[in-house]
């Protein structure tokens, strides 16, 4: 497949116009505030900006919202004082120190233990919680791990479960930290998933794994490929929403 990649305009409006061969039909998106034209290799490149200028309105609508989605603060901040989530509960994190790093999950508080060189004095970077980077950096590290130590006890239970309902069975199942996205599946039967689903609620988990594994059957989203995924999991819509909303608090 050949690419043609160009900074092209229409109006005000600035775009990035990938011209493809394989390509049938002209495609619009716009992520990180960033507009991608893909267009098919014969088509005219006034009939794109053309094309362009007619989704003018809804193009602005999408390019705003997602600069204001992304200058918002995080509702969830790793920090002393700050909020997570786990299994779709909300915590409060209390940072202190002690001999040894680890993790304690209370009712309602996450206690992250860490030794006292790891906290601020009067010679480091901090923000504006009074939390140095090489803290943050370092409450990041214990989460992934300790994240990952859960979702290796409950995650393939999970699939376990959903394969004896659903009869379909992969060949393994991996857990994995991804930075976008939720979990795969290969033609080889080997689904992996995301180690911090560990902190959606339970239906969301159920709704990722019933999709992986539907993977099994269709390794495309064609429209069967939904209808097998809505049959095991009918709240699909309402987790995907879910999911939406909420991924860009999950620290990726």
């Amino acid at each position: 497949m050949t690419e043609n990649l160009q900074t092209a305009s229409s109006g005000s409006l600035s775009y990035q116009l990938v011209y493809s061969d394989k390509r049938k039909t002209i495609g619009l998106q716009v992520k990180h505030g960033l507009i991608t034209v893909r267009a098919p290799s014969f088509v005219d490149k006034t009939f794109v900006e053309r094309f362009v200028a007619s989704k003018a309105s809804w193009l602005r609508a999408k390019v705003s919202q997602q600069h204001n989605t992304e200058n918002r603060l995080p509702r969830y901040r790793l920090m002393d004082g700050g909020r997570m989530l786990f299994m779709g509960k909300e915590f409060d994190i209390i940072v202190q120190t002690g001999r040894r790093r680890s993790i304690e999950l209370g009712e309602e508080v996450f206690t992250f233990k860490l030794p006292s060189s790891y906290f601020a004095s009067s010679e480091d970077e901090i923000n504006c919680k009074g939390i140095p980077s090489k803290l943050t950096l370092q409450l990041e590290k214990q989460l992934d791990q300790w994240l990952k130590e859960q979702a290796l006890k409950y995650l393939p239970e999970r699939v376990r479960y959903w394969s004896s309902i659903t009869n379909l069975f992969p060949q393994e199942v991996l857990i994995r930290k991804y930075k976008s996205r939720w979990g795969s599946c290969t033609s080889q039967r080997v689904v992996s998933l995301n180690s911090r689903l560990m902190l959606c609620p339970v239906e969301v988990i159920d709704y990722v794994i019933i999709h992986e594994l539907c993977h099994l059957v269709h390794l495309n989203h064609s429209a069967k490929f939904w209808q097998l995924v809505n049959r095991h999991c009918p709240d699909m819509e309402q987790a995907k929403s879910w999911l939406k909303q909420n991924q860009r608090e999950f620290y990726f």
